[in-house]
């Protein structure tokens, strides 16, 4: 049997349990050093989800933190914090928000490691705001393709790691844009609208994602 512990306060505590899944959520004040939360993240196993605002803190945490292995998170942080957490991400799913608007050269390079095959490698889903860029210019950036308009759109959706929205999947991404991965010929659906990026991994080569569309 699996077990799930919830935390909504800091400091936290976790109970020594096998089989423990724990999923944390915070609002980090002004007073609180990164180096406690640093001390955290190293005393426990990787989390399931973590959810946090960390206003406070303008620095990342360190890069060798269990942090970026957690399998979901949702961040609000500054800008020089947000872009280390969307380069060192190792997990399933995310959503990052910028408090300084995220700098379109942060999302151009995460794009382009995850079709190189560099990194992102369990990545499923990804969402980044604030976005603030025309569309058509940032999917030329990264190099997108594009469905025919005579084609129905691909709607991607994939099950939630932590469901705390009494929703099972996570919300659709129905897009026209799409880009490969070299080493696999993956697919993911590229999304912006409303100032957010959003990137949705098809477990798909891009022949196999075509001709579901056809």
């Amino acid at each position: 049997m699996e077990y799930l512990w919830i935390i909504n306060h800091f400091p936290p505590f976790v109970p020594n349990v096998r089989k423990l899944s724990v999923c944390l959520g915070m609002w980090l004040d002004w007073y609180c050093d990164i180096k406690h939360v640093e001390r955290f993240f190293s005393s426990y196993p990787m989390m399931k989800h973590v959810e946090m605002s960390m206003m406070s803190a303008k620095q990342p945490l360190s890069l060798d933190s269990k942090f970026y292995q957690t399998e979901s998170i949702e961040i609000e942080q500054h800008q020089n914090a947000f872009a280390t957490t969307l380069r060192h991400f190792q997990g399933r799913q995310a959503v990052l928000t910028c408090f300084t608007r995220c700098k379109i050269s942060d999302l151009i390079e995460f794009v382009n490691r995850w079709k190189s095959g560099e990194a992102y490698h369990k990545l499923e889903r990804l969402e980044v705001g604030e976005v603030v860029e025309d569309q058509n210019r940032m999917l030329e950036a990264i190099g997108a393709k594009h469905i025919d308009p005579a084609k129905k759109v691909p709607t991607h959706t994939v099950p939630r790691v932590f469901n705390r929205y009494s929703e099972p999947n996570t919300k659709p991404i129905r897009s026209r844009a799409y880009v490969v991965r070299a080493t696999d010929n993956r697919v993911a659906s590229v999304l912006i609208e409303e100032k957010w990026l959003k990137f949705g991994v098809w477990d798909k080569t891009e022949d196999e994602f075509v001709k579901m569309v056809e």
